[in-house]
């Protein structure tokens, strides 16, 4: 195969059989290390395609992206991102993106390119293509050699090509090697790596398919890829070790291998593509917890503010004190030791370099646990399903909706952190320990989220025992017959894409996270958030899949749809983005 041949062939994607979606993704920054002159003015072009006019849909291409693009925006603070997504990525609008780059860019600049949709190549002429929106044949497709000439033209110091997709580790001359810096030469090596031209490619397999499917929404190699610049080493990070990273999360939970090395023909001097987040403005918040009935400081307690997960610890005095990113927090989540979560709700105004000191903070914490009751020994009352729901040590009781034709019961919401946090406590462990507090995003009322199939099903085992009941999580068929509600629409509350906003939280939005449960319109049968918000753990079927519906709070429309589904593997950690619902017997 020639060199030419080899260069993008990474960037483009295989098109996919009906059977299963294959594909590929891409992102400027104003911070810089301290030991260096700077990474320079970071640019991205971040192109995603899922709705193509003529090759069949793939599903992760424009949230990949998205997500992409969010991140390297607000943690990186990228000057500049072309965004190409659907029916904007069309030929045109991707070549005069390409040129527009190669016109504009200087040496003080940084490019990074994520292509994540249709790629194919001719096995006979040995060319490779990208597919755009509406390539219907090779006249309309974009040929890897007319990219290569302009990734060649580009004046950038750094260039990193990022590329999920099919056959994309055809595009190296060779495999690089990658650096791991020893602690003590720190300075040397991110000084050398910047001052040195680099052309790299991080391609999430070798000369094999890639499957789209993956976790929380990404395919297998955008989740870990997002995941390694979410939490960079050292406060920073390069393209070395994000792939050093990529590399072993996906051999731990998938059959493909990335690769990096330096593109063909396009001057590569064996620099690296550095990635310094921005520093955000802090302030200071303190304080004293104090219980509401004692005056006693609550110490060893938890607290940060609502809708983070920041966190600090109050001393034996009660006092704690953390930074905060400025801004304006709705309140305080507390956990106190062995205690339920619980709020103390009121604006917090965090201002750049000062201390807010919020005084005595009076906690209520929540009613003590009671035991669990008594075990029947004559004829059993009427159970609690006749009624509004199923009773919990701490008062509280989980409403369950009857569901027509069928003999159970589902849950009206999906399980709070209160109702999680009182059969945590207040509940015998039934085969293993749980977390109190397991959520990431805090709130008595919102889903209670990172969690396994495994904790669901011990929570449920403690309830059973407590009610007398059994409790487990619904299958695939009594969930898409409870969002459906008898209907045979789209979605939970028909056809219509306009009538989304009022049913669901998806999409990220400005509130970046979920909602309590019930904030949206119910469905025909007064069943909330089944679309949207965290989710929802199923029983695995006849083939075994793990399985979650329903879609999250971060995802698109269409994963929002009754018969979406999300399969991820057994080694798929517990995230924010996934709960749970109940059933039980009428």
């Amino acid at each position: 195969m020639t060199q030419l041949l080899g260069l993008l062939i990474a960037l483009g994607l295989c098109i996919p059989s009906a059977a299963e979606d294959l594909k590929g993704v891409a992102v400027e920054a104003p911070g810089a290390p301290e030991w260096t002159g700077g990474v320079g003015r970071q640019w991205a072009l971040v192109i995603g395609i899922d709705k193509y006019r003529f090759h069949t849909p793939l599903s992760n291409c424009v949230h990949d992206s998205r997500s992409l693009a969010a991140l390297l925006r607000d943690k990186y603070g990228f000057e500049r991102i072309i965004e190409l997504y659907d029916e904007s990525a069309t030929q045109q609008a991707i070549i005069d993106s390409l040129r527009d780059l190669a016109s504009n860019l200087t040496e003080e600049n940084s490019l990074l390119i994520y292509f994540s949709g249709h790629g194919t190549k001719d096995d006979l002429t040995g060319d490779a293509f990208w597919v755009p929106v509406e390539g219907k044949s090779e006249v309309d497709f974009i040929a890897s050699d007319r990219i290569q000439r302009y990734v060649r033209a580009m004046k950038a110091r750094h260039i990193w090509v990022v590329c999920d997709s099919c056959f994309s580790g055809r595009l190296f001359a060779e495999k690089g090697v990658t650096v791991e810096p020893a602690e003590g030469e720190l300075d040397r090596y991110v000084t050398e790596a910047l001052k040195k031209k680099s052309r790299l490619v991080l391609a999430s397999g070798g000369d094999e398919p890639v499957t789209a499917e993956g976790f929380e929404g990404h395919s297998v190699f955008a989740h870990y890829f997002l995941k390694a610049l979410e939490n960079p080493p050292r406060g920073w990070t390069d393209s070395s070790q994000v792939f050093n990273q990529v590399k072993v999360d996906i051999a731990r939970n998938a059959s493909q291998s990335p690769q990096m090395g330096a593109i063909f023909e396009t001057d590569h001097r064996g620099g690296e593509f550095i990635l310094v987040p921005r520093r955000l403005p802090e302030g200071e918040l303190k304080g004293i917890l104090l219980d509401t009935a004692t005056q006693a400081p609550l110490r060893g307690a938890r607290v940060g503010p609502i809708g983070t997960d920041r966190a600090g610890e109050a001393d034996i005095q009660g006092a704690f004190s953390l930074k905060l990113v400025v801004g304006t927090y709705p309140g305080l989540r507390i956990q106190a030791p062995n205690l339920p979560p619980s709020e103390v709700r009121g604006e917090i105004k965090i201002v750049e370099g000062q201390v807010l000191d919020l005084g005595n903070v009076l906690v209520s914490p929540p009613l003590p646990a009671l035991p669990p009751p008594p075990p029947l020994i004559e004829e059993p009352p009427a159970p609690a399903t006749t009624t509004a729901g199923i009773p919990l040590p701490s008062g509280e009781r989980i409403e369950l909706v009857e569901l027509p034709g069928s003999p159970i019961r589902i849950g009206k919401y999906e399980i709070t952190q209160s109702e999680w946090g009182s059969v945590v406590a207040g509940l015998p462990v039934s085969k293993h320990d749980l977390p109190l507090d397991p959520s990431k995003i805090k709130g008595a009322r919102y889903p209670v989220e990172n969690v396994s199939l495994e904790d669901c099903r011990e929570f449920c085992r403690r309830l059973s025992s407590h009610f007398g009941k059994e409790v487990r999580l619904p299958t695939e068929e009594e969930w898409e017959a409870a969002c459906r509600a008898g209907g045979s629409g789209r979605y939970v509350w028909g056809e219509s894409p306009e009538e989304a906003a009022a049913y669901a939280n998806f999409g990220g939005g400005d509130h970046g996270g979920t909602f309590e449960v019930g904030s949206f319109k119910p469905n025909q049968l007064g069943i909330h958030d089944l679309a949207g918000n965290v989710g929802e753990w199923c029983e695995p079927g006849p083939r075994k899949e793990l399985v979650y519906r329903g879609g999250t709070w971060k995802d698109r429309l269409e994963s929002l749809r009754c018969d979406w589904r999300v399969a991820v593997t057994p080694k798929t950690p517990p995230s924010g983005y996934v709960g749970f619902r109940i059933v039980c017997a009428r």
